[in-house]
């Protein structure tokens, strides 16, 4: 036995001196926010869609290329009808420059514009309900932490208490005082308590383990958790918290920019049945060289050698209107229009889904207050009687399966209490998520 106690100890120092920082929980949220992969993630798309968010996207700006061509013609005529018979050859350089602008195409490109508006909005939009997810995230992972931590101190005392037990069953037994029975009985108390025990630890290291995950830090890591999981009790006006969800909350936000984007890209659908009004200018400057080395018709010999420059711009305008397609347009139009309608339809989904929620967490909340001040007073019972228990067993006056039970009702109110304590604050975290005042 002597050999299990010293395993159990080792194991204790083992994990105690592993490197503990103090880490409240405004610490592990800006860790989070600091470090966290999907807040990293939405950040990177946030950014694409604040690039794509530009008039040259949405064809405002024109379009400039510049070029060349350079061409190599040799031609040896031998033709007696010909003037002028034998080798001649020609090379010409044409440097080019080109511009094509769309200066009018029925407010296609302001249409664009506020599209990519929009859809930078939502990028925005999706990027803070990550962060608001995240931070919810944060906030249970760091109380779930601190109550598996002080369930292990609750039941390192409990096993304490039984080990003092075991030891003084012992004592008695050798002397006689009491049964094999009764050291039976505390032996395997002990036991069991300390096998609770150890579970306890693993508990609090893998809850540990998943805040890291969270704060994107070395899963390693070990803290000292300094806030407390007793939350501080607020009372709440649905009317005020109903308010807040309605303007604040982020699902209906979203919502409602994806019936704005909705109406953009109806403007953009209508904008084929204005005139497409486009520039394209250009300029090119050609060089060009010619030999040529033959005899004319005469048979005297010929050659000549010359160079010639010669330069072309312009600058054209084309108006354009279509006059029938099938009815394509129309039938974008009207689809667009129904995207619309389905929009309206999901925001309005959206807004009442986010009110029974809010209905939920409301009531869900009020109810764990109350379910938590019957805990307090349950422990607080529980201790008394396990502080009056351990003293009555002392001197005989209840045997070891009443002093057992005692404890048992400790366990159970102690866990109890820090259960119910842990579900006030996930119903308050769940309250303020709705409602948009989780970063506040």
């Amino acid at each position: 036995m002597q050999k299990y106690i010293l395993s159990i100890m080792l194991c204790a120092l083992q994990f105690a001196l592993f490197a503990q920082t103090e880490l409240s929980l405004s610490d592990a949220i800006q860790l989070g926010l600091k470090n966290n992969f999907d807040i990293l993630i939405a950040g990177k798309q946030q950014n694409i869609a604040s690039k794509n968010n530009t008039y040259g996207n949405a064809g405002a700006l024109p379009t400039f290329t510049i070029g060349a061509t350079q061409n190599n013609n040799y031609s040896d005529n031998d033709n007696p009808a010909a003037f002028i018979n034998g080798l001649s050859e020609s090379h010409t350089i044409t440097p080019n420059a080109n511009l094509d602008w769309t200066l009018f195409n029925g407010f296609n490109i302001l249409s664009n514009k506020r599209k990519l508006e929009l859809l930078e909005e939502r990028s925005y939009g999706n990027a803070n309900l990550i962060v608001q997810n995240t931070v919810q995230g944060i906030i249970l992972a760091y109380y779930q932490a601190v109550v598996d931590r002080e369930n292990e101190k609750v039941l390192k005392q409990v096993k304490d208490l039984s080990r003092d037990e075991y030891l003084y069953a012992v004592t008695k037994t050798d002397l006689g005082a009491a049964t094999t029975f009764d050291l039976l009985q505390a032996k395997d108390a002990y036991l069991t308590d300390s096998t609770n025990y150890i579970n306890q630890q693993l508990t609090y290291r893998r809850a540990i383990r998943a805040l890291n995950l969270l704060l994107a830090t070395d899963l390693n890591n070990s803290y000292l958790l300094t806030d407390s999981v007793l939350p501080e009790i607020e009372v709440y006006d649905y009317n005020v918290l109903k308010d807040q969800a309605l303007s604040n909350n982020e699902n209906i936000k979203l919502a409602m920019l994806d019936v704005a984007v909705a109406a953009q890209d109806i403007r953009i659908q209508q904008s084929s049945l204005y005139p497409n009004l486009r520039l394209s200018a250009g300029i090119n400057q050609e060089f060009s060289s010619q030999s040529i080395d033959g005899t004319t018709i005469n048979g005297d010999d010929f050659s000549n050698d010359f160079d010639a420059t010669r330069l072309t711009y312009f600058a054209n305008f084309t108006l354009s209107y279509r006059l029938y397609d099938g009815g394509k347009v129309r039938t974008a139009i009207a689809n667009a229009k129904s995207q619309e309608e389905i929009n309206n339809l999901t925001l309005d989904q959206q807004k009442q889904t986010v009110e029974q929620e809010l209905l939920n967490a409301y009531d869900d909340y009020n109810s764990q207050l109350q379910l938590l001040g019957i805990a307090r007073e349950s422990k607080e019972n529980a201790s008394l009687n396990l502080s009056i228990g351990k003293d009555k067993f002392s001197s005989g006056t209840i045997t070891s399966f009443e002093f057992r039970d005692i404890q048992l009702r400790y366990i159970r109110s102690s866990l109890n209490q820090l259960s119910a304590a842990y579900r006030v604050v996930q119903a308050k975290t769940n309250l303020a998520r709705l409602t948009g005042t989780i970063l506040e």
